[in-house]
């Protein structure tokens, strides 16, 4: 991550994803803003960061520091997920045009529509924080399905206990979008919440199954269990074989005996599969983070900002909750009633 260009970066929310964030930016050229209520934030930020930088309790108290700095800004939002909207908001009435904002992007229906009436009414620009998508793994599945396990995938599989199917959950959805080339157009889920979210009780931690129906058959689930603590791990299922995703993002590949297949080739003729050659491949997160502000600090010199894409996880998983709250199957471009369409629902 190069660049010779100074912004104004404001990382609104030092958690540990804004840590990491507040980290690998500011070894960037220019000046330094964090924001959050916490005391212990701002101990960490004296202990870590060795550039100089600005910190302040919340938005609206760092306005007059924002007003003085005459540089070109980005805002990047990783406080809790019912936050990100409102923060967003207030950044934009003070100057902010750029955002890299943390998943969910926001924590309704009404603000997402929102956000793209403000991409194409008052031109801003936003991506969202999932990472994995830039990592290389959803090539890397690709090519294994396509050139070792008979075309490419068809159903992904994530199983597990208490890993959040919305706090974790959304990055595998955002991923089976890039495996699958496609969007959601339904789903169907069967979902609680649980007072345990790690980061605040006042949000929700949701358990239960869902599933959502992908073009030519394709399928992803996600099941979890608030009584469990059994890390999840994720099944990709191909024509010949399968890809399975472990807790630490490892790759390994099952595959059927070539010659069954070849003695009865009816997919009914069900087989096991073997483990093959450990391919000792982990994606490369390394250079995610440069890939997600990449498009906002070089603008039209990188790959434009499909704005669509970048809310495509975060709706399909509200229209999951909405489908759970009316125990039916949805198809996620309905027009949902203003009781759900409003709901600002409490994710992380």
């Amino acid at each position: 991550m190069k660049s010779n260009i100074e912004f104004l970066y404001c990382i609104v929310g030092l958690g540990s994803i804004g840590k990491y964030h507040a980290e690998t930016y500011s070894k960037l050229p220019g000046k330094f803003l964090f924001i959050d209520p916490d005391e212990n934030a701002s101990e960490w930020a004296k202990k870590f960061i060795k550039q100089d930088y600005k910190f302040y309790k919340n938005i609206m108290d760092s306005q007059t520091y924002i007003s003085s700095i005459d540089l070109p800004k980005i805002g990047i939002i990783s406080n809790w997920g019912n936050q990100h909207y409102s923060s967003l908001i207030d950044l934009k009435n003070l100057g902010f045009k750029k955002f890299l904002i943390e998943k969910p992007i926001a924590s309704s229906l009404q603000q997402i529509d929102h956000l793209l009436k403000m991409v194409k009414n008052e031109k801003i620009q936003f991506v969202a924080g999932f990472g994995w998508r830039h990592s290389g793994l959803p090539e890397k599945i690709k090519e294994i399905s396509s050139l070792y396990l008979g075309g490419n995938p068809q159903l992904i599989s994530m199983t597990g206990g208490a890993f959040g199917t919305v706090t974790n959950g959304i990055h595998f959805l955002d991923l089976a979008i890039s495996i699958f080339d496609s969007n959601p157009q339904f789903v169907f889920s069967n979902l609680k919440s649980d007072k345990i979210n790690p980061r605040s009780k006042n949000l929700d931690f949701w358990n239960g199954v869902s599933s959502w129906s992908f073009p030519n058959d394709k399928n992803l689930i996600i099941s979890s269990s608030n009584k469990s603590s059994i890390a999840s791990s994720i099944e990709i299922i191909c024509a010949k074989g399968k890809i399975i995703i472990d807790n630490k993002m490892s790759v390994s590949v099952y595959k059927r005996d070539t010659s069954e297949i070849e003695n009865d080739p009816r997919v009914t003729r069900l087989g096991p599969t073997f483990k093959q050659k450990d391919l000792g491949y982990i994606p490369d997160y390394s250079k995610a983070n440069n890939r997600l502000i990449n498009p906002l600090i070089n603008g039209t010199e990188d790959i434009s900002i499909n704005e669509e894409r970048e809310i495509m996880a975060t709706k399909s998983m509200i229209y999951a909750l909405i489908s759970s709250s009316l125990g039916r199957k949805i198809d996620i471009t309905e027009k949902i009633e203003n009781k759900y369409y409003n709901k600002e629902w409490k994710i992380s």
